[in-house]
């Protein structure tokens, strides 16, 4: 008599691992994908975020200036004035032989440019990362007319790349 054997035959294995090494190798796949969208977006948000505090820390370091002048970068920087330029990927303010860094790395490029609007004066700052350009205004409070000794720099919004500036009133 011939007992009946219970189990899988070699085919029904076979067939098995190939169905579970599909799947398993589609479940990699779109957990690769997820983590690498993660990380694009993570990358995004630290990009955007690292403009804006820079923005932010500018905005507040030359609102209330006394003084300001827009020059290129080779130019040289008035006597007892800061200037903020970009040296490398990061913003920096200079006075003296003092650095304060004002953001992260990552900055490709830094543009300011000063235009004159119901007789205020308005500093346009735009900030450019790899994927990311952040733009920003801020009105220059205690500058309220175009003297040269006040106001250097042309007022018609072209483009400079450093930005010296006095806090000491006149």
């Amino acid at each position: 008599m011939i007992k009946k054997q219970d189990g899988f035959t070699l085919t029904e294995i076979i067939v098995t691992i190939g169905i579970m090494s599909i799947v398993i190798t589609m479940i990699f796949s779109f957990l690769e994908f997820n983590l690498g969208t993660l990380s694009y977006g993570s990358d995004q948000v630290a990009q955007s975020s690292n403009l804006r505090l820079t923005a932010l820390k500018v905005t507040e370091e030359i609102r209330n200036v006394f003084k300001v002048e827009l020059l290129n970068h080779a130019d040289g920087v008035e006597a007892g004035h800061k200037s903020i330029s970009l040296e490398g990927n990061t913003l920096v303010i200079k006075e003296g032989s003092t650095t304060k860094y004002l953001s992260g790395d990552g900055i490709n490029s830094v543009q300011f440019a000063i235009h004159e609007e119901n007789k205020r004066y308005i500093l346009e700052i735009k900030l450019q990362s790899q994927d990311q350009v952040f733009e920003t205004q801020v009105l220059l409070n205690n500058i309220l007319d175009k003297d040269d000794d006040i106001l250097k720099g042309e007022v018609d919004g072209s483009l400079y790349n450093k930005l010296s500036y006095s806090m000491t009133p006149p």
